[in-house]
């Protein structure tokens, strides 16, 4: 199978896709080749174009592509949207250490304006709004994923990525950029374009993993391949210095604890394989291993909240 977008995944993601598409599962699929993706996640249509070709090249499709890529439309794009809300956003009462985070280094009030880069389903949008009071701009290049973002006031939602933003000179108090820049294919690009729509002094908030400073994340606890997955991401010497080509300098670097479930017996009746690209790039023995290590310690105290880390970076 001759495509470049099939030949980047991992090996574990590309056995995942194949398990998915012989139970019928294209959604999960679509969803997998998205997560894995070491690029920008391709779009849904040319997912459906790999699916249809692999689906093909195992049998699957006995009239060959043609039926199968009609369906990449909106429902389809919907589904995987909806998956990917449902595995990845955390729940509002879940961040609050990140609430502290953000105020203490962004000016938040009614009033100021936040830039929402890659905004996702909007999770964050609708944190800001809530927390702050503050106008949110959402930027999200995936019109799936954008559909999803609450319409409320105070949340104004667009079309546009980091490298183009569709908003005017010196417009927004603050940029966010959560779980965004290993997507980004120009970071300097990226930087030029925030230096421009933000106010002079405006910081620039990067929620993110990094490199090296993954061991606070809850899969690598118990999954500690998972790890390997990050050391691909830019490092935070490689974002402040594509950041530094627009005169941004670098101001904090904290790890910031956030509850992905009130307990950790929730969290592992919770856990999917499947809805999680870090966790199926593992073998088998290693995702096997994995579950024995969560299991023991839900054994051994099932009340502790399952709490994992992320790096907080601010630029200047």
């Amino acid at each position: 199978m001759d495509d470049p977008i099939w030949h980047a995944l991992p090996a574990g993601t590309r056995r995942t896709v194949d398990e998915h598409l012989a139970a019928g599962r294209h959604v999960h699929a679509t969803k997998a080749i998205r997560d894995a993706s070491p690029e920008s996640p391709p779009g849904i249509p040319a997912c459906m174009d790999v699916i249809a070709d692999r689906m093909a090249e195992l049998g699957l499709l006995p009239n060959g592509p043609t039926p199968l890529r009609a369906p990449a439309d909106g429902a389809v794009a919907a589904s995987a949207a909806e998956a990917y809300r449902a595995s990845r956003e955390i729940p509002i009462r879940g961040l609050a250490q990140w609430r502290t985070a953000i105020a203490a280094a962004a000016p938040m009030a009614p009033g100021r304006r936040v830039l929402d880069i890659g905004a996702g389903t909007g999770g964050f949008a609708a944190a800001f709004r809530e927390w702050f009071g503050v106008h949110v701009v959402a930027v999200e290049p995936d019109d799936a994923m954008r559909r999803l973002i609450p319409r409320t006031t105070g949340i104004e939602v667009r079309d546009g990525r980091a490298e183009a933003l569709p908003v005017p000179d010196a417009c927004a108090d603050a940029a966010w950029l959560g779980s965004v820049v290993h997507h980004l294919t120009d970071l300097a690009a990226a930087a030029a374009e925030l230096r421009r729509a933000l106010r002079p002094g405006a910081p620039v908030l990067v929620r993110n993993a990094f490199p090296g400073r993954s061991a606070g994340d809850i899969r690598v606890r118990f999954f500690p391949e998972t790890a390997a997955a990050v050391e691909g991401y830019p490092t935070v010497e490689q974002v402040c210095e594509a950041f530094a080509t627009a005169g941004f300098r670098r101001v904090s670097l904290a790890s910031v604890p956030q509850q992905n479930d009130p307990t950790l017996a929730e969290y592992a009746s919770r856990l999917r394989r499947e809805a999680d690209s870090k966790l199926r790039a593992l073998t088998d023995a290693q995702y096997e291993a994995g579950l024995a290590r969560l299991r023991a310690a839900v054994a051994e105290d099932p009340v502790q909240p399952a709490t994992s880390w992320m790096d907080l970076l601010v630029l200047a």
